[in-house]
């Protein structure tokens, strides 16, 4: 039988990134790297590694040095059960802030709303920050979802959880005698400024580690919608940064949610009460 890998949900991560039209100044950086100590403090994302790049000397590429960067990344940890009862700390959720881009990734889902509210208060002022800067030249979210065989992993049949007309999985997976992987993706709204990217990238996998899932089989499901913007790229401020927190992040939830029901069969969808909110 395939089930969830949270009782409460099958999300295993999300994660939500705003990529620039260019690399923000190392002064608009700094300033930003300081901006972000009070909200992610508030978020719980205590823990704080600055992200270091390598410089590579062309006349002799063996010459490798680590360089100081203007990125940093902010974490939330939290202790889990694991294998065998033991516990260990994972990070549930982190920030990483460089000058190209802002990437915030969150492994305990709870709803979406909850989630954007907690999201506009760890970033909307930095994206401000930003905006006086630069343009957005994308935003992306994506939702990792993951179900496992509680069964002998040969009866495993992924036609049981996924559908084989829905269009965004390769045809021989539903066949296939062995581990497998099908990702797709396609262009949709394309206009003279802007397209959208929509994706569904599925893997067939035998689960390892310590863990009570060693061993069983299972099914990765990522799906993801993103903006492009070209040019110069989406202004950031005022009534359009507003927007952009709200009905823009919400569009891309709703397609995305809409992108998990034409994958996963609706049999599983409402046996379990998916898609998840």
């Amino acid at each position: 039988m395939w089930k969830m890998i949270n009782e409460t949900n099958a999300i295993q991560a999300m994660g939500i990134s705003f990529r620039f039209t260019e690399p923000l100044s190392a002064m608009v950086a700094k300033r930003i790297l300081k901006e972000l100590d009070t909200p992610t403090n508030r978020a719980g994302l205590l823990i704080k590694q600055p992200l270091q790049g390598l410089q590579v000397n062309i006349a002799n590429p063996a010459e490798i040095k680590p360089i100081s960067g203007l990125a940093m990344l902010f974490q939330k940890s939290s202790i889990v059960r694991a294998g065998d009862n033991n516990v260990e700390n994972q990070i549930t959720s982190q920030l990483e802030f460089q000058p190209t881009h802002i990437n915030y990734q969150l492994h305990r889902y709870s709803r979406w709303q909850s989630e954007l509210a907690t999201l506009k208060d760890l970033i909307g002022a930095t994206l401000a920050s930003v905006g006086q800067a630069t343009g957005l030249a994308a935003i992306r979210l994506e939702y990792l979802d993951r179900f496992y065989f509680s069964g002998e992993p040969t009866e495993a049949r992924v036609g049981d959880i996924l559908r084989a007309d829905s269009g965004w999985l390769a045809p021989h997976v539903f066949s296939a005698n062995d581990l497998w992987h099908s990702h797709t993706g396609r262009f949709e709204d394309i206009t003279p400024k802007s397209r959208t990217l929509l994706g569904a990238n599925a893997d067939f996998q035998d689960l390892t580690g310590p863990s009570d899932f060693a061993g069983k089989r299972s099914v990765q499901l990522m799906t993801f919608v993103e903006y492009q913007y070209f040019e110069d790229g989406l202004e950031m401020y005022g009534e359009i940064l507003e927007n952009l927190l709200d009905s823009t992040l919400g569009e891309l939830h709703t397609r995305c949610v809409h992108l998990f029901k034409a994958i996963v069969t609706e049999d599983f969808r409402k046996e379990h009460g998916l898609p998840h909110d």
